[in-house]
């Protein structure tokens, strides 16, 4: 999970784990996990059977995830700074116009 936190796959598996152990010190994880698969994942039916459980979650144990995952802006954040150099560099690499120029500047 600390190499890919936006991996849909990944935060469905942890979280229906959690969920389904029935243990109730681990829904709020679980709730967590849940919210980050609905936020990243695309639009499936797993998406709302994922919803489903969040639900249940929020009315029968009154638990609602947290925002947001520990460590997962500043993995983004570092993910876009990265893109950002690299689409800097590529912009040098070629001839640009003007409107590349104040691009660059933004």
């Amino acid at each position: 999970m600390t190499a890919q936190p936006d991996s849909p796959e990944a935060n469905l598996g942890a979280g229906l784990s959690l969920f389904a152990s029935g243990d109730k010190a681990k829904f709020q994880e679980a709730a967590n996990y849940l919210q980050h698969f609905v936020d990243v994942a695309p639009d499936t039916i797993l998406q709302a059977d994922a919803k489903a459980i969040l639900a249940e979650l929020k009315s029968t144990e009154k638990v609602v995830p947290e925002e947001p995952l520990p460590g997962a802006n500043a993995l983004r954040k570092r993910r876009v700074d990265h893109l950002k150099a690299a689409l800097w560099h590529y912009r040098l690499a070629r001839p640009f116009d003007s409107s590349d120029r104040q691009q660059i500047l933004e």
